[in-house]
């Protein structure tokens, strides 16, 4: 919860564009009609964002201020809209680099990934939790020409995973790891005919760039899931995950020399999974 002098900038900040945007139009309504075709077309809209906007947990003066950008046609938009799909692309590490640039799709799943981090700014990890699971499902119902699929899930699942783990929801945490990498292993074999076997041997049926930086994508969750299970004690099971990471990228190899790599217990993975190519990292015992 922001302190109080906070909260009564924020107020005070939207109460002041408001009354300046309602007096705006009541004074001059030839432009008010101009630019909103209707005189309580504009009003509505600004109260309905302000009143979402002082809701917002964390506030500041200054994030009211630019919570609204008018346009010449009438339209309010969110000026986070472009900070989102930049943060997007830059935590994609390149991902996003496709024919036909940023689509629709993107954006969706960009402002609900904005939304999560915003949550997780302020420890709210459980409606941060809830924004990723929502990408996800938006996620699964592109298809590949729309946005990277596998690359943008194993994001989503890497960052799911940590916001549980932030909230000490460790079984959802490995959870959300194991859902992932089994999810993304199948949408790799499905939009680029490939895969790693069981005995983590790539088998590529097409080899490009955005085929590479799925791969890459999938072995950092699978190295992320290792280092969780080091917190747990399971080093038996995070050994065989860097294994299979560092099949598909070899940056990932230097984990093993890790220290708490070299210990030893019973806990590993076990392979109940039905489909052999994914049963390497199905489920823990």
């Amino acid at each position: 919860m922001a302190p109080p002098s906070r909260r009564s900038s924020c107020l005070g900040v939207v109460s002041a564009v408001s009354l300046a945007a309602c007096w705006w139009r009541d004074s001059i309504p030839e432009q008010a009609a101009f630019v909103s075709g209707r005189h309580t077309k504009l009003n509505n809209r600004l109260c309905r964002v302000m009143n979402a906007a002082s809701r917002r947990r964390g506030c500041t003066a200054r994030e009211a201020v630019g919570v609204l950008c008018p346009t010449q046609t009438g339209s309010v938009e969110k000026v986070e809209d472009d900070q989102a799909m930049r943060h997007y692309k830059k935590a994609l590490r390149g991902a996003l680099d496709i024919p036909g640039g940023v689509t629709p799709s993107m954006k969706r799943v960009a402002g609900l990934t904005f939304a999560a981090l915003s949550c997780r700014r302020r420890k709210d990890f459980g409606r941060a939790a809830a924004h990723y699971r929502r990408s996800m499902q938006q996620i699964n119902l592109f298809d590949e020409s729309e946005i990277p699929r596998a690359a943008a899930q194993a994001h989503a699942s890497l960052n799911l995973a940590l916001t549980e783990q932030a909230q000490h929801s460790f079984d959802d945490a490995r959870r959300a790891f194991q859902q992932g990498a089994v999810t993304v292993q199948r949408m790799i074999r499905k939009d680029y005919n490939t895969f790693v076997d069981s005995a983590r041997i790539i088998r590529a049926g097409q080899v490009n760039d955005e085929c590479s930086r799925a791969l890459q994508w999938l072995a950092t969750l699978l190295t992320a899931w290792a280092l969780f299970e080091t917190k747990q004690g399971r080093t038996g099971a995070a050994r065989k995950l860097v294994q299979r990471a560092s099949a598909m990228d070899e940056s990932k190899a230097p984990v093993l020399k890790w220290k708490i790599m070299q210990e030893s217990n019973g806990a590993g993975l076990s392979s109940s999974v039905s489909d052999p190519k994914v049963a390497d990292v199905a489920i823990l015992a």
